[in-house]
This record gives structure tokens, sequence and C-alpha cells, in this order.
């Protein structure tokens, strides 16, 4: 029952940053500053969730931002799986439980999904740009970082202490 609890807040949680994202963000920040809250998302389910359930929730991150943006669908979807899987990887190559090397994580990873998601939306938009500018790569990235710093606590406080979820 603590476990459906968990999913349920998180879930929950989720749909607030997205909301947020669309709604709050826009209208009290300047358009290159705006962080990724789900792409941060991402990232941190890769140090706390398993590869099964993390890819799941990866995969919902991904269709919900395909719809709220519009894009085609299968785009974020897509790129938020690769992030996931990339933050996953990276958790377990060094000490990443501690907020600051998550907040550093978010910040590579945000750069690598700017070029990622570049690449993706000019092989299969025809050339159709549907990122931000090259000029805006390093402020979003910062923001994002700094979102994925502060969104750490809550998110461990979900997940038990921050300790990856146990089968």
């Amino acid at each position: 029952m603590v476990k459906l609890q968990r999913h349920l807040l998180f879930v929950l949680f989720v749909f607030v940053l997205a909301v947020l994202q669309t709604t709050l963000v826009p209208m009290l920040l300047p358009g290159w500053l705006h962080p990724d809250m789900l792409m941060a998302t991402v990232v941190l389910t890769g140090l706390f969730f398993q590869p099964a359930s993390g890819a799941l929730y990866a995969f919902g991150l991904g269709y919900l931002q395909d719809l709220m943006t519009g894009s085609m669908v299968g785009l974020f979807t897509f790129d938020r799986l690769v992030i996931y899987l990339a933050g996953y990887w990276l958790a377990g190559q060094f000490y990443a439980k501690s907020a600051p090397a998550q907040a550093i994580l978010v910040g590579m990873l945000s750069i690598f999904d700017f070029f990622l998601l570049w690449l993706l939306g000019s092989i299969f938009s025809g050339g159709e740009s549907i990122v931000p500018s090259f000029w805006q790569v390093i402020p979003r990235s910062v923001s994002s970082a700094v979102f994925g710093l502060a969104l750490f606590f809550p998110i461990s406080m979900i997940w038990e202490g921050g300790q990856r979820e146990l089968g």
C-alpha cells in the first residue's frame, strides 16, 4: 500500500510540475531562462527508480510533454527515455546521491537534451526547429540544474530518503 501511495504522490507531483511549466513559469521568467522541469524530473528518476519503473515514468513524462507542446508524437517520448537511461547510467558511475551532484547531472543532460532534440527535430520534421536557439542552451541548462537541485529533496522524500526502490 505504501508503494502505491508513493507512485500516486509522484504522479500528482508530476502533474503539478507540468501545470507550472506551462502556466506560471512563462509568466515569471523570460523565455531564454525557462527551466525544463519535466526533463529535470526524468534525470532525477534515474537516481531513485529501477530501470523498469523509471523507464515507464520517463515514457509517460515524454508523452505528456509531446501532448503539451503539440510536437510530433514520439519526439519527447524517445528523447526522455534516452535521457532517463543516460541519467540512470551516470548515477551509477559516481556517488550521485547528493543534491549538488544531481544538479550537475541535470545541467549536463540538459545540454545533451538540447542537441538530441535538435537532431531528432531536424531529421523528422524536415529541418523545422522546435528547440530554442543555440544561445539559450547554457542559461536554460543552468536554470534546469538549479530547478533539479530544488526538486531533489521533494523527490527524495517521496522515495524514502533517496534510496533506489527495491524490486
